[in-house]
């Protein structure tokens, strides 16, 4: 992480209105994985949301490898 963005306890910090959208995107697509276990049984929605959270993840150090 570069000291031109961080991650606060409000979101996303960033200099960079490219990173900012994309990490942004990367959030939505977050909420909307977890919005859609609703329903689900607790161990399917625990395995779901915890993919969901490790695609972010990922999605989040590719979007810092590619703006440092």
């Amino acid at each position: 992480m570069s000291a031109e963005q961080f991650r606060g306890l409000g979101g996303w910090v960033t200099n960079n209105p490219v990173a900012a959208k994309k990490l942004r995107a990367a959030d939505m697509r977050y909420e909307r994985a977890k919005i859609m276990t609703q329903g689900m049984r607790l161990g399917e929605k625990v395995e779901a949301q915890r993919a969901a959270k490790a695609q972010r993840q990922a999605e989040y150090e590719a979007i810092f490898r590619e703006i440092s």
